[in-house]
């Protein structure tokens, strides 16, 4: 659900800005955009808000992202999942929830005030 809400949000906060760096309707940007005439993709939007806290200010849209620890991971899979591999090594437990699949990055997205996370 999160995820949704995440791709959700990017896609308003790149068409306010779609929208607006140009200061024309939505139909005229829509248009630019298939003839390339707009500054940025939907891509490096995302990545310049990443880098630039000043553009990332203006458009009210906030991207961080960091690792889990090992910790945090095992939480999020549940201790009775580790069962009889408790206190098994460290590389091998990491190994086990790669395996699962359990996430290894949070991202915490905040937008015109409202913050979601998501695990990938």
């Amino acid at each position: 659900m999160n995820k949704e809400k995440y791709s959700r949000i990017l896609d308003e906060a790149y068409r306010n800005y779609f929208i607006k760096v140009d200061d024309i309707n939505p139909w005229q940007a829509l248009a630019m955009k298939r003839i390339g005439a707009v500054n940025l993709s939907q891509k490096e939007f995302i990545h310049q808000i990443k880098l630039d806290p000043e553009f990332s200010s203006k458009w009210d849209l906030k991207i961080e992202e960091r690792e889990l620890s090992l910790e945090e991971r095992k939480d999020i899979r549940g201790e009775e999942w580790l069962g009889e591999f408790r206190y098994a090594g460290d590389g091998f437990i990491k190994e086990l929830l790669d395996n699962d699949n359990v996430p290894t990055k949070l991202i915490t997205l905040t937008y015109k005030g409202k913050t979601i996370e998501v695990y990938e």
